[in-house]
């Protein structure tokens, strides 16, 4: 789905506790830098991205970065293979390189127990793989070949959670700091987000910056009053 100029959100099916959701990643197009993906969806997930890319009139093997959020699987998922796919350089922030590179296991990693009981996300998990990063970002970092998007560091979900402002276009690219239903803005979810009170910050944070659009992974896109929504958000934590 294009949004503007910039940016087209790809819609990609996850089934999570036997319920289909929808995984919204993000397209952002270059004249001169090409296409650089914002997140990778879930393990073995390249042939769905391919599809909502032509869907939309993209290719693939037109992806020149791959920019992730944050380290968790449906974020992370098939960069492995994209990399190997596309050739594409891997951008994030820099607190995040040493868990989507496997130096560092996640806080949030499931026990033995939990991955005993549920056989599908262990193979999922299985499928996951480590994949160097080429170039580790910090706050305020601007990405020239990227739309000229803003990194902002967004801790709280993960420590090195990152959101991405294009201010050409007024989007925001939010990850999991921010969830929307039906195109209302919602906070961090509590239960996946280990430090709420530095995530309630990073709210607080992102309204720093003049919005239009806000495109959320969970929940998609958020365009009627997003400004108003997300200053009013941000008040109430």
């Amino acid at each position: 789905m294009k949004v503007n100029s910039q940016v087209t959100i790809l819609e990609l099916p996850m089934v999570f506790n036997n319920v289909e959701r929808i995984l919204n990643l993000t397209l952002i197009s270059d004249p001169l830098g090409g296409l650089t993906l914002v997140d990778t969806g879930l393990p073995n997930q390249v042939e769905l991205i391919e599809a909502a890319m032509a869907k939309d009139g993209f290719s693939i093997d037109n992806i020149r970065q791959i920019v992730l959020t944050h380290h968790d699987l449906d974020h992370v998922g098939s960069l492995n293979e994209l990399v190997k796919r596309t050739g594409a350089k891997v951008i994030a922030l820099k607190e995040e390189v040493p868990y989507i590179d496997g130096t560092l296991i996640s806080t949030k990693y499931p026990s033995d127990e939990v991955l005993r009981n549920r056989p599908e996300l262990a193979k999922l998990l299985e499928s996951c793989v480590p994949t160097a990063v080429d170039e580790p970002v910090v706050d305020r970092t601007i990405l020239d070949s990227s739309g000229g998007a803003v990194v902002i560091a967004t801790p709280g979900h993960t420590p090195g959670h990152l959101c991405l402002y294009l201010p050409m276009v007024k989007t925001l690219i939010t990850g999991d700091a921010l969830v929307s239903e039906n195109g209302v803005l919602k906070g961090p979810v509590e239960s996946a987000t280990p430090d709420m009170e530095a995530a309630k910050q990073s709210v607080r944070k992102l309204t720093r910056v003049n919005v239009t659009t806000i495109v959320c992974y969970h929940g998609g896109l958020v365009a009627d009053d997003a400004n108003g929504q997300l200053q009013r958000l941000a008040m109430s934590l």
